[in-house]
């Protein structure tokens, strides 16, 4: 392994990025959840989404970051030995500084972090979907909704099924001497992934516009609502950039080429977490709340029973 010098600030950054972004989210679904007891009411599917996502996430990062855990976890499974990709795995580094073992780490590393993706962006945007249908009474748009959490339920499946299927025999993700072995083309499979994923992520973003947008209100109430819906647009970058970093991973210098794709992989659930928390907080930003909802005129009623159950501002669209 290479000595903690300039070549481990690239693996250095990208442990101190993802280990405050999930540690953020952590504070995001903390303060989703408090907002929740504060107008004691039952946890909803959507909580339970973004928990698993949150779970799901810190697996991720752990796979990515952590070293200092692997002697623990390793007690508990075996399986728990992709704990520390960068600081036993080489992420970040050159080919030439990292060994065989460490190179077989990383491979390994690879196929548990697309699962724990997959299952942490799926589960987001399924928790953010579930609240369009709390805070929305369009029948119609309550169906497509559920449409589009099925959706997301078939890519996740398919997705986690189709990462450890991607070699066979299954030991060829890492074992590459293994004679006989084959397996999908990895760019195709990640783009396609993170592709189906973008568009899941504009319709989830622009599903809510078309009835904001024919609300009968001042046009800078229209934006700031439009604003609070359409804070998906980030996570929309973070996936283009990712797919981006994958189109250019350079398999002669994996390692090293991995490090930006773990920093969007890592980012991607992270951010999408704290995104789906901030319209719940309701209760901890009363001032503002209170404001959007007087804003609301004839062709919206505000549910003062309904918004008690959510802890959010609740909407119904008048059929």
């Amino acid at each position: 392994m290479a000595p903690l010098n300039t070549s481990m600030k690239l693996p250095m950054g990208l442990l101190v990025v993802n280990s405050v972004f999930i540690m953020l989210a952590f504070i995001a679904v903390v303060l989703r959840l408090w907002a929740r007891s504060l107008r004691r009411m039952k946890w909803r599917f959507d909580d339970y989404a973004i928990i698993m996502s949150w779970f799901m996430a810190l697996g991720l990062i752990l796979n990515l970051n952590y070293g200092m855990l692997y002697s623990l976890v390793l007690t508990l499974s075996s399986a728990c030995q992709f704990s520390q990709a960068i600081t036993k795995g080489g992420i970040g580094q050159h080919q030439e500084t990292v060994s065989y073992d460490e190179g077989v780490f990383l491979f390994k590393m690879f196929v548990v972090s697309s699962a724990l993706w997959t299952v942490s962006t799926a589960a987001v945007k399924i928790s953010t979907l579930h609240f369009y249908t709390t805070i929305f009474a369009n029948q119609k748009f309550i169906r497509f909704a559920y449409t589009i959490i099925g959706f997301c339920v078939a890519y996740a499946i398919t997705y986690v099924v189709a990462t450890f299927l991607m070699c066979r025999p299954f030991a060829f993700n890492w074992d590459k001497p293994i004679e006989g072995g084959t397996c999908i083309d990895h760019i195709s499979f990640f783009l396609s992934a993170s592709l189906i994923g973008l568009f899941l992520d504009v319709i989830i973003m622009v599903m809510p516009m078309p009835m904001l947008w024919g609300l009968n209100l001042p046009l800078h109430k229209r934006l700031a609502l439009t604003l609070m819906f359409g804070m998906g647009a980030f996570i929309c970058i973070i996936t283009i950039l990712r797919a981006a970093s994958n189109q250019q991973f350079d398999y002669n210098d994996i390692p090293y080429s991995a490090a930006m794709d773990a920093l969007w992989t890592g980012l991607e659930p992270t951010l999408s977490i704290i995104n789906a928390c901030l319209t719940i907080l309701q209760p901890l930003f009363t001032t503002f709340s209170t404001s959007i909802k007087s804003s609301f005129s004839s062709r919206v009623t505000s549910t003062k029973e309904e918004s008690a159950l959510t802890g959010a501002l609740v909407i119904q669209i008048v059929n």
